[in-house]
């Protein structure tokens, strides 16, 4: 990167930035500077009386309004998480359709292995060529347990 690549991003870098002191400078100067100094302009021209009403209907007010946001705050939570419930719930089913079609598709496309061949012949003895073994039964006397 060159010097002057360089500095042109710091002088960017630096614009973008006061830029945006700047236009938080401005809001904060709005919404609070504003309303502060509309508050102490009402409180200085207004007499004893209203003032005094006028801080009971905060004191009544507030809490309501309290009371109010955190039960909308409530329902929108709710809301927000059937909603990611639902969402999730749609991505579960389309990733096991995807692993069903993966699977189904390998199946279809798969052969089956071939089979061994032998590479030598294997000559079997006759049935009758083999010596009989005799074969003797033992019989169970009552109490003898087999075990399995």
């Amino acid at each position: 990167m060159s010097q002057k690549q360089r500095k042109d991003k710091i002088s960017d870098w630096l614009t973008l930035a006061l830029g945006k002191l700047s236009g938080g400078a401005l809001l904060v100067a709005f919404f609070v500077g504003l309303p502060v100094y509309g508050l102490w302009y009402l409180t200085g021209t207004l007499e004893y009386q209203v003032l005094r009403w006028a801080a009971v209907a905060v004191v009544v007010v507030l809490p309501l309004a309290f009371i109010a946001g955190f039960y909308f705050g409530k329902v929108e939570v709710r809301g927000f998480l059937g909603g990611v419930d639902v969402s999730l719930d749609k991505l579960a089913k389309a990733v096991d359709l995807r692993d069903k079609s993966r699977v189904t598709m390998h199946n279809a496309t798969r052969k089956a292995p071939a089979q061994p061949k032998p590479n030598m012949n294997v000559f079997l003895p006759q049935p009758g060529a083999l010596p009989s073994v005799p074969v003797s039964h033992k019989q169970l006397i009552d109490g003898d347990v087999i075990d399995l």
